[in-house]
C-alpha cells in the first residue's frame, strides 16, 4: 500500500492558486485530472524543498521519449503496433 502523502493528487493540484482559477473559470477541459495533477507539479517543482524533489529531479527533461511525440520517421519504427492506432486517436482528441 503507498501512503497518501507520497502521491500527487488531482486535488492537490485544485488547490493550488492557478487550479483555483482554473475551476472558477469553469473551462470545458478534455482532460481536467491530468491538467490538475500538471499544474500541481508546474508549481510544487519550483519549491527546492518539496516533498516530491526527489521524484521531480529522475523525471527526463523532455518528452522526446514519448511516442506519442515522435516524427513519423520514429513512427513507422512502430508498423504493425497498435499503439499506433492508440497516438493516432490521442492526436485526433
Amino acid at each position: 500500500e503507498v501512503p497518501l502523502g507520497c502521491l500527487i493528487t488531482v486535488e492537490m493540484g485544485k488547490a493550488t492558486d492557478v487550479g483555483r482559477a482554473v475551476l472558477a473559470a469553469d473551462l470545458d477541459m478534455d482532460a481536467p485530472k491530468h491538467v490538475f495533477l500538471m499544474l500541481f507539479m508546474l508549481v510544487d517543482r519550483l519549491d527546492a524543498s518539496s516533498h516530491f524533489k526527489a521524484y521531480y529531479d529522475i523525471l527526463p527533461p523532455t518528452l522526446s521519449n514519448m511516442p506519442i511525440f515522435w516524427n513519423s520517421e520514429e513512427l513507422a519504427l512502430l508498423t504493425g503496433s497498435y499503439l499506433l492506432e492508440q497516438i493516432a486517436e490521442r492526436n485526433q482528441a
